[in-house]
């Protein structure tokens, strides 16, 4: 029988380890034993603002905050924004580092805001094959005054012309009774 012992285990040993026997230049290897090495990689993510309420126009920027140890693959950030109607990726900064991230910033700047920016913003780290996500920026985009005002208006027309045809109505009605009678 033989055993195989490493000591030290470090992230890299994760691998698939074959024990295998050799008997007149015949290989021959048992299944296998896979050995999953899970780090205490510390990871911290701090994401701000919490929340925004802005007009449409105007600019804001998102920032994650990484803080978490040196991993073998590299870290990287994305950006995924999920609103209403959509889930979009947005790919904004990629840090492919193998040292540890302290305090390391990443930011999302989106000027010229519109209603359809509005959503939830999260930063996303893919660390040590994980993904880790941030507590979410929420973006809430408010109606400028005078579309408030514009919609009132069509409104109040609507409400004048609507009006004005049940009174043709009425009138009608009552000069047909009128005749009858």
């Amino acid at each position: 029988m033989n055993h195989l012992h490493i000591s030290d285990v470090q992230l890299s040993d994760s691998a698939t380890y074959y024990c295998g026997s050799s008997y007149s230049n015949l290989v021959e290897f048992g299944e296998g034993v896979f050995l999953n090495v899970e780090g205490t990689n510390r990871v911290e993510i701090v994401q701000e603002p919490n929340s925004e309420t802005l007009q449409p126009g105007s600019s804001v920027t998102f920032n994650c905050t990484v803080d978490t140890e040196a991993c073998e693959g590299g870290h990287t950030v994305l950006w995924f924004r999920h609103g209403a109607y959509q889930a979009v990726l947005h790919t904004h900064t990629r840090i492919n580092v193998k040292q540890p991230l302290l305090n390391k910033s990443s930011h999302r700047p989106k000027s010229n805001l519109s209603s359809s920016d509005a959503g939830t913003y999260y930063c996303v780290v893919a660390s040590c094959g994980k993904l880790l996500f941030g507590s979410g920026s929420e973006l809430l985009i408010r109606r400028h005054a005078e579309e408030r005002l514009s919609q009132t208006g069509i409104f109040l027309w609507l409400s004048v012309f609507r009006s004005g045809i049940l009174l043709l109505f009425v009138m009608i009605c009552v000069c047909i009774y009128i005749r009858k009678s």
